[in-house]
Formats: C-alpha cells, structure tokens, sequence
C-alpha cells in the first residue's frame, strides 16, 4: 500500500506533476484521512503467509509428517496428475509415488541438516516427470511442494561456468555501487529477466534503487524511490526468514486448498516458506501496474535486519526451475555476507575514531559540577560525530563550538528538550537524557528559523532543568528525492468499498525535501551516550 514519504507535505505533493518539484516542508509524514489510514493499516495487518491458495504452476501437499497421511492439497493436482484432490485425501501419497520414490524421500528427510530450511529430491511421480520435489516443516504439519524440473519451453542454463566466473569479480569490486551492478548483471544472466534492480531499505523505510540491468524496452527505475508501504512490514519480516519468492505469473488463476483449513484444528496452514504461496490480490495489481507479469525477489539480509531486496521483473509469465533460483539465491547470499562484512567494518572504523575522540575529549572536563566546562585545547565536542556545531551547557555557562544558533536560542531549545516526555529507556532516572531528530523544526517550530544551522538536534541531558546539557547541531541538507511514482498517491478504495487498489503510476515524480538535516546513525547516539555515561555525576 503506498504510503507518504517522510518530509513532504500535501500542498506540494498535491500540486506537481512527474518530473516537477516541489518544495516540502519539514514534516515527518503527510497526514492522511481516517479512511485512508485504515487502509494503509489493514494492509500491514494483511496475514500473506496464510493465504489459502497456491500458484498454480505446481502441486502442494500438506502432510502428517509421522504416517505421511494428506491433510491438505492444491487442487492444481488435478491438472498436474489427473488425479481429484479427494482421492490424494483418501489414498495419500502412494497415489503418487511408487515405494521407491517414496523411499528416496523419506531418506532425505531423515538425512536434514538441522540448518536446511527445504530437503530437495528430484523425483519421478505418476509415471511421469521428473518432478522437484520440496519438502519443509511449517508448525507440526509437513509441507510437500511439486514442480516441474524443466518449465514448458525453457530449459535451465548452465549457471556453474556463470558462478564460477561472477564470484571472483563480484569480491574484487572496488565499490559498493560497482559491487551492486555487477550483481544484478549476473542475477539478470542467470535469470534471464527482463529487469533486474538492486535496492536497499533506508532509515524511513522506503527503498533507493543502487543498480539495473534490464532490456532497452523497461523502464529504469535507477536512482529512484520506492515508498515504505511498497513492501508493508509483514512482507518485509517474512523476506527475512524466507529470501526467495517467485511468482511465474501475476494474472494467474489461484489453486485452493482442499480442504482450506487443517482438518484436525481448523487453522489456515501457514506457508512462510513455501515457494508456491498464492501472492495477495493487492500484490497482483501492483505487479500489474507496473506492466510486470514474472517476478522474483531476492532478500539481501544483514543480521536480522533486511537490508535490501533484487527484484527481478518480466512482461510475460517467467518460470524458473529449482536449480536456477538456488543459484540466484546463493548470489544473494554472498552479496549479503559482502554487505555486512563491509559495513560491519565501515561501523567498526567509526567507532574506532569516535573511541578515540571520547577518550581525547574527557579529560578536558574540569571535575567539578554536574558538567563543567571545557579547559581551553583541542579537541571539543564537534570531533566526537559529525556535525556543525556544539553547544554545552553548565548553568549560566554556554560554550559554542562551530555552527550553532545564539545562546538564548540554544537555550530554548534545551528547556524544550528538557520538558519534552521521552525518558531514555536506558535512564532509570525517568530524565529526558538523550534526545534526537534529523527534523526539528516539525516538533519545535522556532527551529524553521534556524535550518542553516538546526535542522536537526542530538542532546544529551544530566538533569531535568536544561542547565547541564551538550547539544549537537545540523544544518538542513536539501535533497531532491526522484521516486517511482508519486508516493502521496494514497491507496483507493473500489467502487464497491471493500476491495484496496495501489497506486497506478510509476511515472517518475520529483520532490524537494527541505527542513531535515543528515539522519543521526545508530553510531552516533551510541558515542553520546558514552560521553553522557563518562560525564554523568549522580
């Protein structure tokens, strides 16, 4: 569901065309009506892992993993095997594996590794095939899944010269942007799709696209945006625990379950995991507007934390064999152990120097009073973290360092700060002890006056009264965002009030972002609450 962008405001948005730009001012979201936020709501509500139905491009079974017996299968065995779906509830699986396959698969379960997600057998099923067979446990119920081991017309490529050539290179890239182009070329050959783009999730949940690599006839979609809402938070906790997601084509026909619910508890089976899940109708329509009827998704994941997605697109129905995504994720993989690994010493360096400030800086303190001030010498606050200026308060004392606003200014701002009800979880004192907004004029107006300086605050308090204080400063960075499609085009209803549509444009829209400075990383909090531990006297 599309969401608004943090930073715009409805009369700028409301008012530009694609390619336009408009100047927003500092708010943190666009406010919306009731009817809207409840569509926005029910789509992160949305339960997609539980959707009833299937693609039909395969067969699902669900089964009692300690006699094998059939809960629940597609209808789409039918089609597949000719075979109703009441005779697999009745007959089980021998219905449609011989005892030697049936054998073959219960060796593979038995030999699982504890880390394998899905045991794959390639099997030969109803006299026919052969068959990928994929097996995973989701609750106390055995999940089954059948492909065909080659789709009608295509026929998988040789993809381990591809591995064997792209992996090398892709470690000896010298940038992340270079690093990023470089994977999306190799997913696109191993895929074969019309589009593939890279994009990473920033700290207001939309996604900035790095890389493309498509045919002449796609769109590009290279250095835009995609708002928060275009991967609701659901879907993004499921990309996490499960990377890969296919769908062969987005105007297919659903494959129910039989029956639709466990017969032995009445619950929707969950389908986390499974590569046949049937996609939301919300999805479906999105993929539609973009003029895309194949997709895959590749998570890139840092930690717990998904950090970006691959998407890869086709304007016709686009089946991939096992083998062929296997190998697309396990690129994935290496580009999620090559962004951590970077950005894990990226963090490290920079804690590396902030250490090194904090111990140069602390012994400048005096020892007396709450929090002194400064000894004359270098260095001062402003070397601790990026910034454009700091100010420390010691009651009637204000030291400035670079950039700041005046003194009465600074010190409005720290009773404002100081008054604000947002105790530190980290503080059992119940104090406003640390502080932070990359906005600051949105929730202190008299900062609108101050962005060449202000934009944005990071404080740390030691009391309640705002007279012992070090507050850091950022002057406003003006960014002109390009986003696919203008992202203040809220979700509709249908004619009938039930269903939700998304957007319908992708067109690139332009928005200037004004009144916010550089976002405070997770690195720089950290070093002001060390300094705040190092100062605190009570």
């Amino acid at each position: 569901m599309p969401a608004p962008p943090p930073g715009a405001s409805p009369d700028a948005s409301s008012d530009v065309s694609p390619g336009a730009s408009a100047s927003a001012s500092p708010r943190v979201d666009l406010p919306v009506d009731a009817a809207s936020t409840i569509d926005i709501s029910a789509c992160e509500r949305e339960a997609i892992h539980l959707i009833p139905h299937i693609q039909p491009h395969g067969v699902l079974l669900a089964l009692d993993p300690g006699n094998f017996a059939v809960l629940q299968v597609s209808a789409s065995v039918e089609a597949h095997f000719g075979l109703p779906p009441a005779r697999l509830l009745r007959e089980g699986l021998a219905a449609l594996l011989d005892a030697s396959a049936l054998g073959r698969l219960r060796e593979r379960l038995a030999s699982r590794a504890p880390a394998d997600t899905h045991v794959h057998a390639l099997l030969t099923i109803a006299g026919g095939g052969p068959y990928d067979i994929l097996c995973h446990p989701s609750g106390d119920v055995l999940v089954l899944e059948i492909e065909p081991f080659t789709p009608a017309g295509r026929r998988p490529p040789d993809f381990y010269p591809l591995l064997r050539r792209a992996l090398p290179q892709l470690r000896d890239e010298p940038s992340l942007p270079s690093f990023c182009q470089r994977v999306v070329e190799e997913i696109r050959a191993l895929s074969r799709h019309d589009r593939v783009l890279l994009y990473r999730f920033l700290e207001d949940g939309s996604g900035e696209v790095l890389a493309e690599a498509r045919i002449p006839e796609m769109p590009t979609y290279l250095g835009q945006r995609f708002p928060a809402s275009d991967v609701p938070r659901q879907a993004r906790a499921l990309y996490a625990r499960s990377p890969v997601r296919l769908i062969v084509d987005g105007r297919y026909a659903p494959s129910p379950l039989v029956p639709e619910r466990d017969p032995r508890t009445g619950e929707f089976l969950d389908l986390s995991y499974a590569h046949l899940r049937g996609v939301s109708a919300l999805h479906v329509e999105y993929l539609a507007n973009m003029d895309v009827r194949g997709s895959m998704s590749l998570a890139i994941v840092r930690g717990d934390t998904l950090w970006g997605l691959i998407a890869c697109h086709h304007r016709a129905p686009w089946a991939l064999p096992y083998e062929t995504r296997a190998a697309c994720s396990f690129v994935a993989s290496m580009v999620s152990s090559q962004i951590t690994e970077q950005e894990s010493r990226d963090d490290a360096e920079e804690r590396a120097r902030m250490h090194a400030a904090h111990a140069a800086l602390i012994p400048r303190f005096t020892p007396e009073g709450r929090l002194p001030t400064l000894d004359p010498g270098e260095p001062d606050p402003t070397a601790l973290l990026p910034c454009g200026g700091v100010a420390v308060i010691c009651g009637d004392v204000c030291q400035r360092f670079g950039d700041t606003p005046e003194e009465p200014e600074i010190r409005a701002l720290a009773r404002f700060i100081a008054a604000e009800p947002r105790p530190d979880p980290a503080n059992a004192s119940g104090i406003a002890a640390f502080y932070a907004t990359h906005a600051l004029s949105a929730v202190w107006p008299p900062a609108a006056s101050l962005q060449h300086v202000a934009a944005g605050v990071l404080a740390i308090l030691l009391d309640d009264t705002a007279d012992h204080c070090v507050l850091w400063f950022r002057p406003e960075l003006v960014q002109t965002i390009s986003w696919a499609g203008d992202p203040s085009a809220l979700a509709k209803r249908s004619p009938d009030g039930v269903r939700i549509s998304p957007r319908q444009s992708f067109d690139m829209w332009k928005q200037t972002v004004r009144g916010q400075s550089a976002p405070f990383r997770q690195v720089d909090i950290d070093a002001a609450r060390g300094l705040r531990r190092a100062l605190y006297r009570g």
